[in-house]
């Protein structure tokens, strides 16, 4: 009996040890072991269009009212109010653009617009450049004064700056004080580079992200010398680590900066992170944030596996142990024979 009741506590902690190890190299090898690819450094992408960029290359961000962005162009650069000129619009994805006549360079949005005689242009579908005629009306603000195609959605707008003749001109009023003509927002999603990391993610392990910040200038002027500042944190007060994005390039009018930024986060990776995105220009600051949680379910799973199997075994374990004591106790007592 005493060999029994010592060998049950060896063959227990010897299962447990067993089942812990094997958990443990498990998880070793989920977070430990990262894709083949992977590197301490994050790396930065480019991107002109509407759709992220996962490429770990390394190229320079252009605003989209430069070169391969949406544009829009006069042929003639002094024009009459009434007057039917004909305008150059090319590289607009959209298929429905709004024309409109916009003084103070457009700087306080639709009130420095002539929003009711706005001209709705269609844009062909096989074609990247095509010409539209338009009639300049007179706008409810001062020139400086500029031609304005934008999407329904406003995310692609392009301007054209012209004089119109006999209408007065007003030095440039912004949107208020303190207000900054650039809007910033910030995107942050876990690369998708197949099962094997997700599981790693799902076990807390080593996760990459793709973040992703998106800078308008929303001002009919370029805008210079803006700067980014991007980093995550368990909450808005807290920084875990910085992201390190590429200097921003100059922002034509209403032109669009967008970078995306490859990083890892090193394990474990549980619960929220709030990442922010801070831009500076005109000495003014402005933040945009974003957050993502990650709910490690492969390692709560198999922690929990785990747990019940050392309960059961421990609960068998005692059951047989209780039924043998039971068993001695209960044995019948020994009679001896009857004598003849």
């Amino acid at each position: 009996m005493n060999c029994l009741s010592a060998s049950i506590p060896r063959l227990l902690r010897r299962v447990i040890v067993v089942g812990a190890s094997l958990v443990v190299s498990a998880l070793v090898n989920a977070i430990v072991m990262a894709p083949a690819h992977a590197a301490d450094a994050p790396t930065t992408t480019a991107a002109t269009d509407s759709t992220p960029s996962t490429t770990a290359r390394v190229t320079p961000g252009k605003p989209t009212s430069n070169g391969g962005g949406p544009s829009v162009s006069l042929v003639v650069k002094e024009i009459a109010v009434g007057s039917t000129v004909s305008i150059r619009l090319s590289d607009f994805t959209a298929k429905v653009l709004t024309v409109t006549v916009c003084g103070n360079e457009g700087r306080r949005g639709s009130v420095d617009c002539n929003v009711p005689d706005a001209k709705t242009v269609e844009v062909p579908s096989d074609s990247k450049v095509f010409l539209a005629d338009f009639i300049v009306t007179k706008p409810p603000a001062p020139c400086p004064c500029i031609i304005q195609a934008a999407s329904d959605r406003f995310d692609e707008v392009a301007v054209a700056a012209f004089t119109l003749l006999g209408h007065p001109i007003a030095p440039v009023v912004d949107s208020g004080k303190g207000i900054i003509p650039l809007q910033v927002s910030i995107v942050a999603e876990p690369a998708d580079d197949g099962l094997w990391a997700r599981a790693r993610t799902s076990l807390a392990g080593a996760t990459w992200y793709d973040v992703t910040v998106i800078l308008q200038n929303t001002s009919a002027s370029v805008l210079q010398g803006a700067a980014i500042a991007v980093e995550v944190g368990r909450n808005t007060e807290d920084s875990i680590r910085d992201v390190a994005f590429p200097k921003i390039d100059d922002i034509g009018p209403r032109g669009t900066w967008r970078e995306t930024v490859r990083l890892r986060l090193s394990s474990p990776v549980y619960g929220t992170y709030v990442w922010r995105a801070t831009t500076t220009a005109f000495g003014l600051s402005t933040t945009a944030t974003t957050t993502t949680k990650n709910q490690p379910t492969l390692f709560v799973v198999l922690a929990g596996i785990f747990g019940l199997a050392v309960l059961t075994l421990v609960v068998r374990l005692t059951f047989h142990l209780v039924r043998r004591l039971l068993r001695r106790r209960k044995r019948p007592a020994i009679v001896s024979p009857p004598l003849t």
